[in-house]
């Protein structure tokens, strides 16, 4: 433990520090509760996102058989890009799901099973969800640093 000076200028800083701490710590504590708060909402968010992809996927397997076609879903739809913002939580900036965009191979009704269009909007709500997931675990990441 280093040796306290006794000087009247080692007093005077020391008192300078104890002001800017009850000055500033209030703010910073009020910052960790802040950032504590949307932890825990941000994962709740992303249980609920599980839950949900976890329906998704439970509603799949019904189509398990018919997506087994010899059919090239790859070229039906893929994944254009995924719209972010950007967001701040005291004082955090981070990214904020907005939208995947896919896009769409133009569909002949009659060369094309009757099923395909259902299966690609799952697939579109599944790639969604797994976009916006990864948003919240960055999210979650950067807020926890």
């Amino acid at each position: 433990m280093p040796k306290i000076k006794h000087t009247k200028s080692e007093l005077k800083n020391q008192r300078d520090d104890l002001y800017r701490y009850e000055r500033f710590l209030p703010t910073l504590e009020l910052k960790k509760q802040q950032l504590q708060i949307e932890v825990r909402k941000l994962n709740a968010a992303l249980e609920a996102s599980r839950a949900e992809e976890a329906g998704l996927r439970a509603e799949l397997d019904g189509w398990v058989r018919i997506f087994a076609e010899p059919f090239e879903l790859d070229a039906m739809l893929r994944l254009k890009e995924v719209r972010r913002g950007a967001g701040n939580i005291a004082g955090v900036a981070i990214p904020i799901f907005q939208e995947a965009v896919f896009e769409r191979a133009p569909l002949d009704l009659f060369q094309t099973p009757p099923w395909l269009d259902d299966g690609l909007v799952m697939l579109e709500r599944l790639g969604s969800l797994k976009a916006a997931r990864a948003i919240m675990e960055t999210q979650e990441r950067l807020l926890s640093e």
